[in-house]
């Protein structure tokens, strides 16, 4: 049997004596494969060997939240994609988004509304790019329309990431030139 260190009792005495509730520690411990939560009911066994009175009995709490917490994902990524399609993106595009959104850890909703965050604009520059490299044909106004976006930003969208990744050339937007014209109105 594994015997823990130092560092890992005091972590797990420190939880213990903070009185978390079992949702906080849910939380802690998210992302995790089922196994290390299963693995968390024989850090209570050896916690009960070396000594300690208060006890894991919050364990199976975990788990059960952590269920609960992946099927909440995944219906906010299906929410997520219906939005798209409610949008009339065909399949091989949500596709396309769907990946980017897996890549970067985002959620489709999230890429299709209009928040801000940067892991979120990154992700939406990225699947308005690549659908755009998939059939060059398509119209930029269209891709907008399918983002939720005009089409000035979903232009700049994709120059940005053409400028941020050295990606090839899809659009005709220029940055740079839009930037010293920003100045200039400025001045």
């Amino acid at each position: 049997m594994r015997q823990w260190n130092c560092v890992e009792r005091n972590e797990i005495a420190s939880l213990l004596n903070r009185g978390l509730t079992a949702a906080q520690i849910a939380v802690r411990y998210e992302g995790r494969t089922r196994a290390s939560i299963i693995g968390l009911v024989n850090r209570d066994e050896s916690l009960r060997r070396i000594g300690f009175k208060h006890t894991m009995d919050w364990s199976h709490k975990v788990a059960e939240d952590y269920q609960e917490r992946r099927a909440a994902a995944e219906t906010r990524r299906r929410q997520g994609l219906a939005i798209f399609r409610k949008r009339g993106m065909p399949e091989w595009a949500l596709g396309i988004v769907a990946d980017v959104c897996d890549r970067h850890g985002v959620c489709p909703s999230d890429v299709a509304g209009s928040t801000r965050f940067r892991p979120l604009v990154q992700a939406r520059s990225e699947a308005m790019y690549l659908v755009k490299s998939k059939k060059p044909s398509l119209s930029n106004s269209q891709i907008a329309r399918w983002f939720g976006r005009d089409n000035t930003t979903a232009l700049h969208s994709m120059a940005r990431y053409q400028e941020r990744t050295g990606a090839p050339k899809l659009v005709g937007y220029d940055i740079d030139t839009k930037r010293l014209r920003q100045a200039a109105k400025q001045s």
